[in-house]
């Protein structure tokens, strides 16, 4: 990295809404998609529209609170219409999926998930006379 991206790169770690814009054009040349943002584009939300946790920023590595820049649309580039603010742990769970593939997703996931019913103590009891769950030696 040169002193000038340097000195931009740091500028911008002291305004949120610049860091996402300066991450999102260097990952649009990275990816070769159009880039036509500007910080004054970028609305950050108190929530996730997605999960409705409190977006918090913080420092190194995001958690999964952490506001990132999503594309709407995953075919396109980064353009004010086609971007929102939303939680690390939403992004990561979209993904590079379409909403075809999302919707394919929850419906694998409702029909297959079992509806796991309490345990009784008898249940466990049972469990634990055929698998034992405590050391015997």
């Amino acid at each position: 990295m040169d002193i000038v991206n340097t000195f931009v790169y740091i500028i911008t770690m002291f305004d949120l809404r610049a860091r996402l814009c300066y991450d999102a054009k260097l990952r649009a040349r990275k990816k070769n998609l159009h880039f036509a943002l500007t910080p004054a584009h970028i609305h950050i939300p108190k929530f996730c529209p997605v999960l409705g946790i409190e977006l918090k920023q913080t420092k190194g590595f995001p958690g999964p609170s952490s506001p990132t820049l999503d594309r709407i649309d995953n075919t396109l580039g980064y353009v004010p219409w086609n971007i929102c603010v939303i939680s690390y742990k939403a992004n990561m769970l979209k993904g590079n999926a379409s909403l075809e593939e999302l919707r394919a997703l929850v419906a694998y996931m409702e029909s297959h998930m079992p509806n796991v019913p309490e345990f009784t103590k008898r249940d466990l009891d049972i469990l634990e006379a055929n698998l034992p769950l405590t050391s015997t030696t």
